[in-house]
């Protein structure tokens, strides 16, 4: 028991510093740099605070994360207030806001490393808990992913919590505890869409159930109805306005179906490459690890749950050709569990290693793990200190509150400089910015166009009628996309 309570002192310690990295410089640029969907969701969140309307009118994505945040930045409005920072929420700084957000995702993401440790411990042992644990902390797309208040890093401590009650329903057999692991999957469900895949672990850990046909039918009845009621719970309005959810939904998984099939990228290939990081050794050790578990009758019964999601999981990764390396998130968790499993056998530790291995076969494997957590390290704490950069947003919003009189009429798009309206202009905002507005622009008095994205047949009307007052590119010097800022007033 006293080694229990070290291995779980230490996996605490292990989140902690999970929590510190991924605190480390993400308040940067803010409020004007942006993640390129944290508005969708952060500023979804105030508004629902401002107007007292709990319907997100928006099911691209469920509504769990929006009212995750819209606590948050209730917590965020009450601190700030107490110390007379503002006096309402129309008032309330976007900078912090979005610093809270983000803090709150931090602190999830460290959660998750947590439940890592917790399914290593509840399928094999403490040392493997900890050697996956300490592999999510430095994983530099979890990292990332823990800077934005976006849907994936909730969902991936979600899904990961699905699966260690998955393992532990598998292991108790209740009723109680199924309901447990499908109440998880529903809120899963809710956080992001694709949560749901964890449903497979559920069912993998009820197939190994006793085959005594009403316990079956009564476990699998309790996993399902509480799948349905955490989804329904989380996102109330996906059933009381269902014909919006029903035509939102529809939309959005349109965009995931594939069009082409003889295309030349292969997402499954696209995302191996997102998940393998800035080292090749983190993925092999997953496969080999997979192999290892997957191989052995016993050890393959534990690890189901977590087989089915994954495989699950990847396959709807791999057969959607929309690709952004977030979406892989989720399985994450399971690759630092499964590496750590070929590490944890190969080096012999605990009693997991492999009956005969030579000793000095152990140093080897014990060292390759040291390589690879170092190499993990060392790419996070690259991409980390990158992401303190000067941004071209916000030398662009600095330029424009130096160069441009109070009150100016600035149209941006979605990957330009946000909320501008803090520095006092009048913001028309769009999704992309195309030179089909012009005319509406200029009724609407617009003197500023911003562009960032890289359109050429869209940006040409603006910049043949107005002239490029601002004009910096993107470089490694410096985070955000190329801006251009045209000015559609004559000049004086």
């Amino acid at each position: 028991m006293r080694t229990l309570w070290t291995a779980r002192r230490a996996a605490l310690a292990v989140a902690g510093i999970a929590f510190v990295v991924r605190c480390w410089n993400n308040s940067a640029g803010l409020p004007f740099a942006v993640g390129i969907d944290e508005p969708a969701v952060v500023d979804r969140a105030l508004r629902m605070l401002q107007t007292n309307d709990w319907h997100p009118h928006f099911f691209f994505y469920p509504s769990l994360t929006f009212y995750l945040h819209a606590a948050v930045a209730t917590g965020s409005y009450l601190l700030g207030a107490s110390a007379g920072k503002w006096t309402s929420l129309a008032t309330f700084d976007p900078a912090a806001l979005y610093f809270s957000a983000r803090l709150a995702t931090a602190a999830i993401g460290a959660w998750t490393v947590w439940l890592v440790y917790r399914i290593g411990e509840e399928l094999e042992s403490p040392p493997l808990g900890l050697v996956a644990a300490a592999l999510l902390a430095v994983h530099s797309l979890h990292v990332r992913e823990s800077h934005f208040a976006l849907a994936d890093v909730p969902v991936t401590a979600l899904t990961t919590l699905a699966v260690l009650l998955s393992c532990r329903a598998a292991r108790l057999r209740s009723v109680a505890a199924f309901a447990w692991a499908g109440l998880t999957v529903g809120l899963a469900a809710s956080a992001k869409y694709n949560g749901a895949v964890a449903a497979l672990a559920v069912l993998a850990a009820w197939a190994l159930g006793p085959s005594a046909a009403e316990h079956r039918r009564s476990t699998l009845l309790a996993a399902l109805g509480a799948m349905l009621a955490g989804f329904v719970v989380a996102s109330p309005y996906a059933v009381l306005d269902i014909s919006h959810f029903l035509n939102d939904f529809g939309s959005q998984a349109g965009r995931f179906v594939p069009r082409n099939r003889t295309a030349s990228l292969q997402p499954w290939l696209v995302y191996l490459k997102h998940l393998r990081g800035p080292t090749p050794l983190w993925l092999p050790m997953a496969v080999a690890g997979m192999v290892a578990v997957a191989i052995r009758p016993p050890s393959l019964r534990r690890w189901l749950p977590l087989l089915a999601f994954s495989a699950g999981y990847f396959y709807v990764l791999a057969t959607h050709p929309l690709i952004f390396a977030r979406y892989a998130l989720p399985i994450v968790p399971m690759g630092c569990l499964f590496a750590a499993a070929a590490a944890v056998r190969l080096a012999g530790i605990g009693k997991t290693w492999v009956p005969g291995f030579p000793s000095w076969g152990r140093w080897a494997a014990g060292g390759l793990l040291a390589v690879a957590l170092g190499m993990m390290s060392w790419g996070t704490a690259a991409w980390v200190r990158s992401a303190g950069r000067p941004d071209t947003r916000v030398l662009a919003a600095q330029w424009l509150r130096e160069a441009s009189p109070a009150g100016a009429v600035v149209a941006v798009d979605s990957m330009g400089p946000q909320h501008l309206q803090t520095l006092g202009f009048t913001v028309v905002w769009a999704e992309i910015l195309d030179g089909s507005s012009l005319e509406r622009f200029l009724r609407q008095g617009v003197s500023y166009v911003v562009l960032s994205a890289e359109n050429p047949d869209g940006d040409r009307p603006f910049l043949e009628r107005g002239r490029v007052v601002f004009d910096l590119p993107a470089g490694p010097s410096r985070a955000g996309p190329s801006i251009r800022i045209v000015s559609l007033a004559p000049p004086s």
